[in-house]
């Protein structure tokens, strides 16, 4: 069964600082909740998290204050 994305799901962001073999980054964990599961969507790495959000506020993220 194939299913749409929902314009009034929830989509959560968690951040985590991590190290691998001596190297440190940040890793980047977009999910949403269903159904009291959480899935994840993706996870990817970011070494200046200030300069990442920078960089897609306005255009992929929405500035929330």
């Amino acid at each position: 069964m194939q299913v749409s994305p929902s314009i009034t799901r929830t989509t959560m962001i968690a951040i985590a600082k991590v190290e691998i073999t001596g190297i440190s980054t940040n890793l980047i964990i977009p999910y949403v909740k269903e159904n009291d599961i959480l899935k994840v969507v993706t996870i990817y790495p970011c070494r200046d998290i200030k300069r990442e959000i920078k960089r897609k506020e306005g255009t992929r993220w929405v500035k929330i204050k």
